[in-house]
């Protein structure tokens, strides 16, 4: 049977992929602290030449394959301070943004987790807030993250190619244990 063949030969790929994340872990790993703070006053035209913008572009340019990304909260900030920010934002605008969960988590500094298997840069950009697409979801971090001076980390990992239909596992299982404050993750 032809399709038992190709399915057979699909699951060989996969699991060489698994494997080779088993063994070595992610193609890469990079992270960048930024203040919101710093983002929130630019106009979009201008954000090229913003600093944080500049080293984030500088860091993150490279990674062209798959990639799982998440923000996490640097500084010693009030997390409830950062849930009642964006839940107000999000309760005040028509910006599509991430779900927020019936209850504040507990125990953790992990703002969001996401992943793309492509487009990296311009889906950071998107979560900073610099996009006129109101309907794709993300968080929107300059238009509610910058009055609190909210300061993040983020981080990037990334995988081979061969690895595109598995970082939605990757970044359930991750989410799961990171305990994110913002966004649901189904499988």
């Amino acid at each position: 049977m032809k399709e038992a063949e190709i399915l057979k030969s699909y699951c060989q790929v996969l699991s060489d992929a698994l494997l080779e994340v088993s063994r070595n872990g992610p193609k890469s790993y990079k992270v960048l602290k930024i203040s919101l703070a710093d983002l929130g006053d630019i106009a979009s035209e201008e954000l090229c030449n913003a600093e944080d913008y500049s080293r984030l572009v500088e860091t993150f340019s490279s990674l062209t394959d798959p990639c799982i990304y998440w923000f996490e909260i640097s500084q010693q900030t009030n997390i409830e301070n950062v849930w009642n920010s964006f839940r107000a934002y999000k309760n005040k605008h028509s910006r599509s943004v991430p779900a927020m969960k019936k209850e504040l988590p507990k125990n953790t500094n992990i703002l969001y987790l996401g992943k793309v298997k492509k487009g990296l840069l311009g889906r950071l950009k998107q979560h900073l807030g610099f996009t006129n697409a109101i309907k794709t979801q993300s968080l929107q971090l300059r238009h509610w993250a910058s009055e609190i001076g909210l300061v993040v980390k983020i981080h990037v990992m990334e995988f081979e190619q061969e690895n595109s239909n598995l970082v939605g596992v990757f970044e359930f299982k991750l989410a799961r244990e990171m305990k994110t404050i913002l966004g649901t993750h189904t499988t």
